[in-house]
């Protein structure tokens, strides 16, 4: 099997999941992830807003904002082909449809709250 192959099977797999299912593997990973002590230790967080079937990570989000964690989410630029990393403060004032109706960064954070990927 090619990994073409591997990938739509996985993502069938994934899409067929229940909502509950899906919210109970994404509090299991989430538990986990928050466990870590690489992310205990850690001060910026760069993580994804959910999409469709994917982990559900606003919840991990939250938890992370109330832990006093500096979380960047990505803004995708799609002329630039490239990600912008920013910093959000606030999950519902900070985020709005972005690319592929994905939630993001709002634009007037942008230029205040860019992280360097370094």
């Amino acid at each position: 099997m090619e990994s073409k192959d591997i990938r739509n099977y996985t993502l069938k797999q994934r899409d067929a999941l229940s909502k509950e299912k899906r919210l109970s593997f994404s509090e299991k990973i989430m538990e986990k992830s928050l466990a870590l002590e690489q992310l205990q230790r850690a001060a910026t967080i760069f993580i994804y807003m959910d999409f469709r079937s994917e982990v559900i990570t606003r919840f991990c989000i939250e938890k992370l904002l109330a832990m006093g964690k500096q979380v960047v989410l990505p803004v995708t630029l799609v002329k630039e082909k490239r990600l912008l990393p920013v910093w959000i403060t606030d999950i519902e004032k900070d985020l709005a449809p972005g690319y592929a109706s994905i939630p993001e960064p709002v634009a007037e954070i942008w230029n205040s709250q860019v992280v360097s990927p370094v």
